[in-house]
């Protein structure tokens, strides 16, 4: 969770300095071309947002040791309206930062350097702008190996739920939630 947080703040970081560092001509040229809709484009969000939000769906687990079960749909509610939000936020910066966007947006970070805006030419290589460099195009694969614990819970409770009663008094609930 922490490195999800800590990713995501150095990702609005530097697309902000890029944003301010270009200056407004740079960014009212890329908003020009992009508009304000591009509905064209809508069938090519839709999956990845989709994906993005469903990525959520551990909520359940996070929703267990409230203490009033009547706050759940607010809590789910507001932590789906805060991601949506926060990718929202990084979409925008994203379109406003790039002039060319690839599909696969972490890929935009493989010629970070550090320098200038982010992406200019350094003329001696910059630590600071390789750790940055790395830790974003890393990300994914950090994102994905930390969420299979959770998901494994998640998976494993509801197996052990669907496990018949006399199983789980014949080799007690916790051997029975170890074999899940």
């Amino acid at each position: 969770m922490t490195s999800l947080f800590f990713t995501y703040v150095l990702i609005v970081v530097v697309m902000t300095v890029k944003v301010a560092s270009d200056g407004s001509e740079a960014v009212a040229s890329r908003y020009a071309a992009i508009g304000t809709v591009n509905w064209g484009n809508f069938g090519n969000a839709f999956g990845p947002t989709l994906l993005a939000l469903n990525c959520q769906y551990n909520i359940l687990d996070a929703l267990q040791p409230l203490d009033s079960k009547s706050k759940a749909r607010f809590v789910a509610f507001a932590a789906l309206l805060i991601a949506g939000t926060c990718y929202l936020l990084v979409g925008l910066l994203g379109a406003l930062s790039f002039d060319k966007i690839n599909p696969l947006a972490m890929l935009m970070w493989s010629s970070y350097t550090g320098c200038g805006n982010g992406w200019e030419e350094c003329e001696h290589s910059n630590p600071v702008g390789i750790i940055v460099q790395l830790i974003i195009l890393l990300f994914p694969v950090i994102n994905v190996v930390s969420a299979y614990p959770m998901v494994g819970v998640t998976v494993g409770d509801n197996i052990l739920m669907s496990f018949p009663s006399h199983l789980t008094d014949r080799f007690g609930e916790k051997i029975t939630r170890s074999m899940c």
